[in-house]
């Protein structure tokens, strides 16, 4: 294209050639913007004529560019040119020849950029397209076409056309934009940007989204935003002034940033151009100059002799570089030189460099040769340069590399920069050694006009030989840009993003679906921002940046959250984490963002699972970001995410709980779980990884496993559970024990779901495992936990597989592991020892419980073989056990008496093992021992005795089928077969039959004293041992029987009992009650019913000892008497009565059950266990119960036999009938006061039972125990209508834990309760009160009414011998033998030896007590009558006894000490005043004028002058500050300069004289200012002179400089650094500089000050803002925090201006700060930041230049051109005036009403502030007035002069006060 010519070319190509004449017939030509039609012609903007359409006069010659333009506008119009030669004829234009895109891509013209965009409005798209395609080509390709398409604000022409383009060429508009916001953006062009990404009613702007790009391109930046730019043109070049001498001697190191930007390509390899060059007038020097790509160093030591080094390095046009150039003087060696690329050493070599000359180097020039030709001149950009005395090191080199492009300072401030160095960095940059060594250095930044300022500290010895400022010639330029951070700082800092996250949602017009690529682009650009700034990470932090986003990410769709989202938020977190500060924004990144999982649980699950595998693994662990985040909130974040939104399960049936996250989309249940699994990992390592759990944490945990109900929620969480507990038990044990995590397992033990029961048991090996033996008592035997760990376990399984074994097994020698074993455990060796043995009894009593199956069998295999070998290797481990209570009677519960198959004989076997082991230990190693024996004797005795009573019971039960059987054959209808006494419900009759249904044996409930002795009760197998049964009765058809139909006569028959006794546990039964009256008539006389029962159609109801009645029938059955089970009409069927207990008399012994370990106290209840006695009256009708005689016959009385069968069995029909229906008969029904009198009847039970008991004892009658078990409860509810064998066994206390169980005695007597009185009937109430319930009980009733016990009336006879017996004798005398015939064997020693050695004395001593004892039994088993042996052996002594632990007779559990507690009350405090000393109010100072007595103006002749007072220096006193209060150490007026020097002009308080009568100016001592002696004698200027340099461009005036109000520090701005700096009034050195603008500060203003000095200081500055200080008094620094006085923060940041601050006020009594900027309009913020409102003025008034604000409220502002405004601070305009005069100072009286004015015009002036009158005029001075300050008693003006003078005014604002005036 470049080599082709367009066809209108001559015509717009030569500006001196006469237009063509117009064709006739062809369109007029039209000119372009700016022309306006008069009549037929137009004019233009500039006022030249323009011809109509087509008519050019050849008078007028094409010269301008904007003629050029014009006339292509009318070709375009009429249609002359085609695109072709548009899109040609345009590039020409611009680049003013023949466009190139390698050779001429130089825009020439600047107006050429605005003439092209109006161009573009006429043309075709297409044509647009290509014209916008190659501008930006060539934006890309120069810097100063970036430049020159800046200076004309190209980009808000853009921005103003966007919306209205095609969508293609917005497209390429977009891309420019990028390009240029890249270079530079200006605070006015980002609003414009960031207004057009505002959307409106959920609508983006047109083009918007596309224009979010731009924002990603802004933060690109490569190159600094200052810079020298070199044309390439002849002469372009910075000329240095004369070097007198080069640093040589400690050698000399280069530095800069540059970038070649070449005028084209063609010539790169033939030009040569210069770097540097610096060489003496005779060409001897140094220089650097490029050749093609690489960079030549030289040494000239004489005229065209010297050496050259290469750099041999590729650099590449248009990128930066920074290069460092080192000369390395060696004196006695050779030199030598290194060449540092980007602070990477990449060429070095020996070189003599050395110039030895004396003349100085006059030709100095940067970016040119001393000859300045053209193929000798840089063509480029370059940065600061610097030029070091010395030979830096790499690690210097390296560090300001660091620094940036953009660095220009003098590495004397380490809060100079905005970019992140590592404190090594920091430590290599500014200890001072790099500013001491800098010889010279120039930047763009300090420039002023074409003038370059050498920067270098002043300190630092000079070598140039005049002035060290350099000159830029030609058209080189010093560059300053906008950086995207410097234009977003000014419109609000970072926060201005967040309002665009809201916009997510936002649809493009015409497009209803949501862009999802938005959200990542916002980010994207957001995040590039704050890892190139450490203001705007400061500005995020302190905004809560990602709170705010997290928010409105949480509030948008779910679709914007992405991976390209995720990436952006993981890539800063990993920045964040390599940065020394990035801790707080990492936390808050982490707790809004990363862990807020509202955010993620709606993304896909790669998203998710992208997240949390980088947290558990990259993420947590660095040891920065530990030791970053918030441990324990982000545990309970996590434990609560788990909860709300990752559940694997809804949670809401089950734990009740709402879950979250359930408005979108979620994974699926698999992917939770991985995401779960991630979770948790990061959760375990966040733990583990310091010291170990905290308390919270632990707790958050546990309440997150005590909520959560549902399996799989709780899974992977008690796993985590697990793993801590066994990876750091240390912690763990003690916040589990403290925080009762107990509480937990027992919860879980409960689940239905065996791995949760199983990781619950792990939990629990492990905190057994580690905790302390008195500890573990105190938890687990005082509340009997062992006992509720078996019973949890059963609650929802009928076995006990191989797994929960195992565990158990685990917890039995605590070798727990986090592994799940579903085998068989290895094999024990002699290394593992029992520490928990109560497990045993927890296994044995989960085996006893379940249902046989082979599983079951191998688990009881398993458990026997540990056993044995446990027993067998160690002693420990058997001792364990014989310490233990009533070991026997579990261990034989797992064997079987009678075993039936090889499998139970195997087993009977391993059990009769065990036995042989443990009692041969305890013969011979245990004192005592024998004991041990004895008690397995007594155990194996009752257990045999039982299979014995329960097989008679099967035989009389087959004898009674038989009969049945019988009479059916003889035609014989069955008898009737109720069976009552049991309870308010009959057992129902299905047919006939009674149908008995399992149950489960909950019954045992153990004390604390049972669970610590290991007791239980007479539980055994339920194959040979117990049984247990369920009746339930139904009519013929299978309906259930109502108590009218089972009372009303009918005959029912028993046909078939469905039990087999010798399977059963005699306990309990549930029936099912179809249908129950509850009618008076069911439960009265007249009814016939069976007493109350529970309403409802169908519930189960437990029925106390069913199988004792149903034994009862079948023995009245056999005996023939068949009279008193068939009932009549008008009665209730009875199981027992009067005639019952006489006619029974040939029945067979009664057997009655113990199967509880303690003996229990003579004075328990029969049937209540120990009530109180002062409540429970006597039983009036019934007779005393006396002792008969062993011959006493039976009579009507009450009859005490052992001998009668007859007797027992009606002791059994009345114990299974006396709460029958007969009780109820008299009085049909419950008595009105039924439930309040239901406590006589027990009083008279329990006596009647206490007298029979001590009657039992005088009879001599053998008392064993029976257990309640009364620690179930049916489904339905208990019946309590047996009066005699109901009771309440188990009393809960309010936290609903068991209390001690009682227990009742049982004696084998009989008796016959005669009457039926009122008191029975109230018995009958009490014992019926559960089964005539019309509503469901609740749990304080059913604490309060207990069914009773529910155990068989069995009795354990005499001791007999048994195989069993013999089997135990057998094994364990063949044991003994072992080591006597070991004895008897021996060949030195007798068997008398072994049997008198003290070895062997325990072992003696209980053979010989074992053969007593065995002796004894044989002789009583044959019949002889011999006495016991004694009572040892007695078996700019109860069970209990036998060994080990004392019973309470009284409480039936082991005695404890209790300490009291002291104080029932709440202690006293004693509250005292005490005096606190307060600090005064930090009210504000206020130099308030106070009236004066009107006498004191009597006198009118006072002076308005009283002094002048002249500095030497002529430079204009342009800052005054008059802080004159008498209790200041120096009271002085403090004066500065122009030139920067300032004065402390001491304050003489001589005003009090004046005034008074007689006055003058001669009687005063002093004069009330006296000048700085420093300054007056001129000895010490440099203590007064600020010498560093300021930005060229700013005019010093007195918003410069701020005096504190004590006078010692002035603050100064106007720094080319963007700094302002603190300097002590005293040695004028610099005590503090303070960074925090992106531009030069312009203005400073100090608020009033508060006691101590304190006070508010706002800089304003060219980025448009301005930043609120506090300046503290006490620590004479800006920021409150000495130690960080480096790195001061600003209170706030105030935005809103689109220019430079030139003139600012702040008001610390309102809070308020006022500004103006230099194109308007003044702003009114808070203290805070907030922006109230602007104060616009009138037309004219747009400039402003002063403010002054009063605490009043009102708000003087002076503009340009002497034009007032005085506005209150709510915006409203009160006054306005114009002066002829040029202000420059203006000054309110303290009170506000007041305002003076002073100008160029030197006159003073004083006004009236409310409607600006005009008060006084002082007399004019010979110098413009440029600055006023007031005396603290406003007495005194002092105004600083243009001549470099200060006068001081009398001034008395009181004589214009309108009472002074009306007056005098």
């Amino acid at each position: 294209m470049s080599s082709e010519k367009p066809a209108p070319a001559p015509l717009l190509s030569d500006p001196d050639r006469a237009a063509h004449s117009p064709v006739p017939g062809q369109p007029q030509v039209v000119t372009g913007a700016g022309s306006t039609p008069i009549g037929d012609r137009m004019v233009s903007g500039s006022g030249s004529m323009v011809l109509q359409a087509g008519v050019i006069n050849p008078a007028v010659p094409i010269r301008n560019i904007q003629m050029k333009f014009a006339v292509l506008v009318g070709l375009i119009q009429v249609g002359d040119v085609n695109n072709r030669d548009i899109v040609e004829t345009v590039l020409n234009l611009l680049v003013g020849g023949e466009f190139d895109l390698e050779m001429n891509f130089i825009i020439q013209d600047s107006e050429s950029i605005g003439c092209m965009v109006d161009l573009l409005s006429h043309c075709e798209v297409t044509c647009q397209a290509e014209v916008w395609s190659m501008f930006t080509a060539i934006l890309r390709k120069s810097v100063r076409n970036l430049q020159t398409s800046t200076e004309v604000g190209l980009i808000q022409q853009v921005l103003s056309k966007l919306s209205s383009v095609d969508d293609m060429i917005a497209d390429l508009l977009v891309d420019m934009l990028g390009v240029m916001a890249s270079y530079s953006i200006t605070v006015k062009e980002l609003k414009l940007l960031f207004s057009m990404l505002r959307g409106d009613n959920g609508i983006w702007p047109r083009h918007s989204i596309k224009l979010l790009s731009v924002l990603n391109l802004m933060p690109q930046r490569h190159g600094p935003d200052t810079f020298f730019n070199f044309p390439g043109r002849s002469a372009a070049a910075i000329a240095l002034p004369p070097i007198a001498k080069w640093p040589y001697q400690n050698g000399f190191t280069l530095n800069t940033w540059f970038r070649q930007d070449p005028l084209n390509n063609i010539n790169v390899d033939k030009d040569k151009p210069y770097l540097y060059c610096f060489r003496t007038s005779k060409g001897i020097g140094y220089s650097a100059h490029f050749v093609g790509n690489c960079l030549i160093v030289t040494s000239l030591k004489s005229k065209g002799k010297g050496f050259q080094h290469c750099v041999k390095y590729d650099f590449q046009p248009r990128k930066w570089y920074m290069i460092s150039i080192v000369h390395i003087y060696n004196r006695w060696r050779n030199s030598e030189i290194r060449c540092y690329v980007n602070g990477q050493l990449v060429s070095y070599g020996d070189m003599a460099w050395h110039v030895n000359t004396n003349d100085s180097y006059d030709k100095c020039f940067l970016g040119s040769s001393e000859t300045a030709d053209a193929n000798r001149v840089f063509c480029g950009q370059l940065g600061a340069v610097y030029v070091f005395s010395e030979a830096l090191n790499p690690a210097q080199i390296f560090a300001i590399h660091q620094l940036g492009p953009g660095y220009k300072s003098t590495f004397k401030f380490k809060s100079e920069s905005d970019i992140h160095l590592a404190e090594h960095h920091k430590q290599v940059l500014y200890d001072g050694k790099l500013a001491n060594s800098i010889s010279f250095t120039y930047n763009a930044k300090a420039t002023d006009a074409q003038l370059c300022l050498e920067s270098s500290p002043r300190e630092n010895a000079s070598n140039f030989v005049h002035s060290p400022h350099a000159l830029m010639l030609q058209d080189v330029k010093a560059i300053v840009t906008h950086s995207i951070h410097s234009a977003i700082h000014s419109i609000g800092g970072i926060q201005v993003l967040f309002p665009l996250f809201s916009q997510l949602d936002y649809t493009q017009l015409n497009d209803s679906s949501v862009d999802t690529t938005v959200c990542a682009t916002l980010l994207a650009f957001l995040v590039e921002l704050l890892k190139s700034s450490v203001a705007m990470q400061e500005q995020m932090l302190g905004g809560k940046g990602f709170l705010v986003i997290g928010y409105l990410l949480e509030k948008s769709s779910r679709v914007h959250v992405t991976r390209a989202v995720l990436e952006q938020f993981l890539s800063f977190a990993k920045y964040l984490d390599g940065l020394t500060h990035g801790a707080p924004l990492l936390k808050q990144l982490c707790d809004h963002v990363l862990f807020n999982a509202a955010i993620w649980i709606h993304t896909p699950a790669k998203v998710q699972l992208s997240l949390y595998t980088y947290l558990s693994a990259e993420f947590i662990g660095t040891s920065t970001i530990y030791s970053t985040i918030r441990r324990v909130g982000t545990v309970l974040q996590l434990m609560y995410t788990l909860k709300y939104y990752y559940w694997a399960s809804n949670p809401l049936e089950c734990s009740g709980i709402t879950p979250k996250g359930l408005d979108g989309p979620r994974p699926s249940q698999k992917e939770i779980v991985s995401l779960r699994a991630f979770m948790l990992l990061f959760l375990k390592q966040l733990i583990l990884k310091d010291r170990g759990v905290k308390e919270d944490e632990l707790q958050s945990i546990l309440n997150y496993l005590l909520t959560m109900h549902e399996d799989d929620n709780i899974h992977d969480v008690l796993q985590l559970l697990v793993a801590l507990m066994s990876e750091h038990p240390a912690s763990m044990i003690p916040a589990f024990d403290q925080r009762n995590g107990i509480r937990v397992i027992c919860k879980l033990l409960a689940s239905k779901t065996e791995s949760i029961r199983v990781q619950a048991l792990k939990v629990l090996g492990y905190f057994l495992k580690h905790l302390g033996h008195k500890r573990k008592v105190e938890i687990m035997h005082t509340h009997s936990l062992f006992t509720l760990l078996g019973e949890r376990l059963m609650i929802h399984t009928n076995t006990v597989s191989v797994t929960t074994y195992n565990t158990l097994y685990e917890i039995l020698t605590e070798q727990v592991c986090t592994q799940v074993v579903h085998k068989p455990h290895p094999e024990p060796d002699s290394t593992v020892k029992i520490q928990n043995p109560m497990i045993l009894k927890v296994v044995s009593t989960l085996l006893k419980s379940c249902s046989p199956s082979p599983e079951l069998m191998e688990v009881k295999t398993l458990f026997l073989s540990d056993m044995i070998k446990l027993f067998s290797s160690s002693r420990e481990n058997r001792r364990c056990l014989l310490q233990c209570s009533v070991w026997q009677d579990w261990m034989f519960s797992l064997g079987y008496i009678n075993p039936k198959s090889p499998e139970e004989q195997k087993i009977a076997e391993m059990v009769y093992n065990i036995f042989r082991i443990l009692l041969y230990h305890a013969i011979k190693y245990e004192w005592g021992g024998w004991r041990v024996w004895v008690d397995t004797l007594s155990i194996a005795h009752s257990k045999v005795t039982y299979e014995a009573h329960k097989e008679y019971l099967a035989k009389m039960y087959e004898e009674y089928q038989r009969q049945e059987e019988e009479n059916i054959k003889k035609g014989k209808k069955g008898s009737v077969s109720t069976i009552s006494g049991l309870s308010a419900t009959p057992a129902p009759v299905v047919n006939g039959n009674l149908e008995i249904r399992e149950l489960d044996d909950h019954s045992q409930t153990q004390t604390p004293e049972s669970e610590a002795e290991y007791g239980e009760g007479g539980g055994v197998d339920s194959r040979n041992l117990l049984a247990e049964g369920g009746v339930e009765m139904k009519g013929p058809n299978g309906e259930a029987l109502t108590p009218r139909e089972q009372g009303s006569g009918e005959r029912v028959e028993v046909l078939d009992l469905l039990v087999d006794i010798k399977a059963e546990k005699v306990e309990a039964t549930e029936v099912k009650l179809d249908d129950l009256d509850l009618s008076p008539e069911g439960t009265g006389l007249g009814g016939g019913g069976i007493g109350g029962g529970r309403m409802g159609n169908g519930p189960l109801v437990e029925v106390d000892s069913l199988l004792d009645s149903a034994y009862c029938v079948v023995v009245r059955k056999l005996n023939g008497d068949h009279s008193n089970l068939v009932p009549k009409d008008d009665t209730v069927v009875t199981g027992a009565g009067p005639g019952t207990m006489e006619d029974d008399g040939n029945m067979g012994p009664l057997i009655t059950l113990a199967d509880e370990k303690d003996s229990v106290p003579n004075n328990n209840g029969f049937l209540f266990s120990k009530v109180d006695e002062k409540l429970l009256p006597a039983l009036a009708a019934t007779d005393p119960l006396v002792p008969p005689s062993p011959d006493q016959p039976l009579s009507s009385g009450p009859v005490h036999s052992s001998t009668c069968p007859s007797d027992d069995l009606s002791l059994l029909a009345h114990m299974t009938s006396c709460g029958g229906s007969d009780l109820s008969q008299a009085h049909g029904g419950l008595p009105e006061d039924g439930p309040l009198n239901i406590q006589s009847p027990l009083a008279d039970i329990s006596s009647i039972a206490q007298r029979e008991s001590q009657a039992a004892e005088i009879q001599g009658y053998t008392e064993v125990e029976v257990p309640s078990g009364a620690d179930r409860e049916a489904a339905g509810g208990k019946a309590g209508g047996d009066a005699a064998s109901t009771t309440s066994d188990t009393e809960r206390s309010d936290d609903g834990k068991d209390k001690e169980m009682k227990k009742i005695q049982t004696t084998a007597t009989t008796q016959a309760l005669r009457g039926r009185t009122q008191l029975e009937r109230d018995l009958r109430v009490d014992l019926g009160f559960r089964g005539m319930m019309t509503e469901p009980m609740t749990e304080e009733q059913r604490r309060q009414f207990s069914p009773g016990p529910r155990t068989t009336m069995f009795r354990i006879p005499e001791f007999k011998w048994s195989p069993m017996h013999q089997r135990l004798l057998t094994d364990l005398l063949f044991a003994l033998e072992s080591d006597v015939h070991l004895w008897r064997s021996h060949s030195t020693k007798s068997v008398m030896d072994f049997v008198n050695s003290n070895e062997n004395i325990i072992f003696v001593h209980n053979t010989i007590h074992l053969i007593s004892q065995m002796v004894d039994n044989i002789i009583i088993a044959c019949g002889g009558i011999l006495p016991l042996l004694s009572a040892a052996t007695s078996p700019s002594v109860s069970v209990a006894h036998c060994y080990g632990g004392g019973v309470d007779p009284q409480k039936g559990s082991k005695s404890e000490e209790v300490t009291p507690v002291p104080g029932g009350g709440g202690t006293g405090v004693e509250v005292r005043s005490v005096p606190t000393q307060t600090n005064p109010s930090t009210v504000p100072s206020l130099l308030c004028f106070l009236p004066q007595s009107p006498l004191m103006f009597k006198d009118q002749m006072q002076q308005d002058v009283i002094m002048v007072l002249k500095f030497p220096s002529n430079s204009p006193v342009t800052h005054v500050a008059a802080n004159t209060l008498p209790h200041l150490s120096v009271p002085a007026a403090v004066t500065v300069t122009c030139s920067r020097l300032f004065a402390v002009n001491r304050w003489h308080n001589t005003v009090g004289l004046r005034g008074a009568p007689g006055y003058s100016l001669e009687q005063a001592h002093h004069l009330p200012i006296e000048m700085d002696p420093l300054i007056a004698n001129n000895s010490g200027v440099s203590k007064r002179q600020i010498t560093d340099l300021v930005d060229q461009s700013i005019q010093i005036n007195t918003h410069c400089f701020v005096v504190t109000a004590d006078n010692r520090y002035i603050l100064v701005c106007g720094f080319w650094d963007k700094s302002f700096r603190v300097y002590s009034t005293e040695t004028g050195k610099l005590t503090q500089i303070v960074f925090g603008h992106w531009d030069v500060v312009t203005c400073l203003a100090r608020s009033e000050s508060y006691i101590g000095g304190d006070c508010y200081i706002v800089s304003g500055s060219r980025d448009a803002t301005l930043l609120l200080w506090y300046w503290s008094g006490r620590h004479h620094i800006i920021g409150d925090n000495p130690n960080n006085s480096d790195y001061p923060a600003p209170r706030a940041v105030l935005t809103g201006h689109d220019h430079e601050v030139v003139c600012v006020s702040v008001c610390a009594e309102l809070g308020l700060v006022i500004s103006g900027a230099k194109e308007g309009p003044c702003l009114v913020h808070t203290i805070t930041g907030d922006l109230l409102r602007a104060l616009e003025g009138p037309e004219l008034c747009l400039r402003p230049r002063l403010i002054s604000v009063s605490s009043e409220g009102h708000c003087i502002i002076c503009y340009e051109r002497g034009r007032f405004c005085n506005f209150s601070i709510n915006g409203k305009l009160l006054a306005q005036m114009e002066v002829n005069d040029s202000t420059r100072a203006i000054l309110l009286s303290s009170d506000g009403q007041n305002l003076v004015t002073g100008g160029d015009n030197g006159v003073v002036e004083v006004w009236q502030a409310c409607d600006f009158k005009q008060l006084y005029i002082y007399p004019g001075c010979d110098a413009g007035i440029r600055a006023m300050d007031l005396s603290h008693d406003q007495r005194t003006l002092i105004t600083g002069m243009a001549s470099g003078s200060i006068v001081a005014f009398n001034i008395d604002f009181n004589r214009w006060h309108y009472e002074h005036q009306n007056r005098y």
